[in-house]
């Protein structure tokens, strides 16, 4: 049986990552530098992958992600980003599962 895929919250460069870094309300926790959470992700991808384990990578622009916190009444912080990425990634996973391959 394969393990379900992972949903993670993906900055897709260095502009998008500081402007989360502005509106994130505990930016703190994330390194100060793109290049730096790009590294550590990208370890964190391998390491789900080397396990069997399907990433999902899962970006949206900063204020789309502050309109989905707040229709979903969640403050704006990495807890919601992963939220939002199990949200969104999730949706998409089953809108993959459920498309007829003609198998």
């Amino acid at each position: 049986m394969a393990s379900r895929p992972i949903c993670v919250f993906w900055f897709k460069n260095q502009e998008q990552y500081d402007s989360y870094k502005k509106v994130l309300t505990d930016a703190w926790v994330l390194p100060e530098y793109y290049r730096d959470w790009l590294i550590r992700f990208n370890q964190m991808v391998e390491r789900y992958e080397n396990s069997g384990i399907q990433v999902i990578k899962v970006e949206a622009e900063a204020d789309e992600f502050a309109s989905w916190c707040l229709s979903n009444v969640r403050d704006t912080s990495t807890k919601s980003c992963n939220d939002f990425a199990a949200f969104i990634g999730g949706s998409k996973a089953i809108r993959d599962s459920e498309r007829d391959w003609g198998y």
